[in-house]
């Protein structure tokens, strides 16, 4: 019985080129996360100032989501799609890295005051 010979799988490696990351179109709000997770490690520890920084930082490179209304969404076939809106994952993962700043800097701003008033 002669058996089918079949084409090779086209490979998944993430590196392709037809496989465009969100660095290679420019796309860097996805970046925020991995400053959100030090930022929680670090809120976690206690080390406030650093926690503050990261969840500003998180904040910055997540407001770069809001410029695929301008560039839109490029797809494999090099065309580039409006983009259509945001949606309310969108807001929520937006609104934990604003709670995450906001929440270190009034921690860090308090144990500044408390410093501050102990060394009187």
């Amino acid at each position: 019985m002669e058996t089918e010979r079949r084409p090779a799988p086209a490979s998944t490696h993430p590196l392709e080129p037809e496989r465009v990351t969100g660095v290679m179109i420019g796309q860097l709000g996805w970046f925020a996360n991995p400053l959100w997770a030090a930022g929680l490690v670090f809120l976690h520890r206690g080390r406030w100032k650093a926690a503050s920084i990261a969840g500003v930082l998180a904040v910055l490179v997540a407001a770069d989501s809001f410029a695929l209304y301008h560039t839109g969404i490029p797809s494999d076939s090099g065309r580039t799609h409006p983009f259509s809106g945001l949606r309310i994952g969108f807001y929520v993962w937006w609104a934990s890295m604003w709670v995450l700043a906001a929440g270190a800097l009034l921690l860090w701003r308090g144990q500044r005051a408390a410093e501050a008033s102990a060394g009187r």
